[in-house]
């Protein structure tokens, strides 16, 4: 599947934020979470997932300039034609990463896997022994924890409880976003303006920036 022309938002999105911030913000980000969690987890960096951002079908003539069809556009969950939104969010709703790359139709984990974060988190990005929270949609590894499967009882049933407490916070902040920002519930006309005015709307809702693939 093709992803779409990227365009690199990075340092626009970090314009006026000096490098000494965001070092600040990589230590304080866990330390609130694990404060916002019951039993204290404190190995979560951030709490990652995905959204459908609703758009009109794509013309034959855009897909093909994009180099996919128009089924790639279709989340068949939904049945509603978009794009995946990835996004991880800190303790308190603030986005602290977005990704945009693939139609409705791609998987959470696909689209994570394409975003500039997760190469970053591959060379090493977060301290040893932090990683993000992801739902069962994501693959475990060094930097992604996700719930353990097939478990209704015990000390791991108790674990995925907590685990859901803490990942529900980026299921907050897409609806405290699209609360916000009406026009993101709206049926959008084209994709890639789309994925432009989401991350300047993205840009006035968060204070905490870091790498985004649009």
């Amino acid at each position: 599947m093709g992803a779409f022309t990227s365009v690199e938002l990075h340092d626009k999105l970090r314009d006026g934020i000096e490098e000494e911030a965001l070092e600040e913000k990589k230590t304080k980000v866990p330390d609130e979470i694990q404060k916002a969690s019951t039993p204290e987890i404190d190995i979560c960096a951030g709490a990652v997932d995905g959204i459908l951002i609703w758009t009109i079908k794509p013309t034959v003539d855009e897909c093909n300039f994009l180099g996919v069809c128009q089924k790639k556009f279709l989340c068949d969950w939904k049945n509603k034609i978009g794009l995946n939104y990835q996004a991880v969010s800190d303790a308190r709703g603030r986005f602290l990463d977005i990704s945009i790359v693939y139609g409705g139709a791609s998987s959470d984990c696909l689209t994570f896997e394409r975003s500039n974060l997760f190469g970053q988190l591959n060379n090493g990005m977060l301290a040893e022994g932090l990683c993000l929270l992801g739902d069962n949609a994501y693959l475990n590894s060094p930097f992604m924890d996700i719930p353990y499967q097939n478990v209704s009882s015990g000390s791991r049933d108790d674990y995925n409880f907590y685990h859901s407490q803490l990942r529900i916070r980026v299921e907050c902040a897409f609806v405290i976003f699209t609360e916000r920002w009406a026009i993101l519930r709206l049926h959008w006309s084209m994709p890639w303006p789309s994925c432009t005015i989401f991350a300047l709307t993205f840009k006035k809702h968060s204070p905490v920036k870091c790498s985004n693939t649009i």
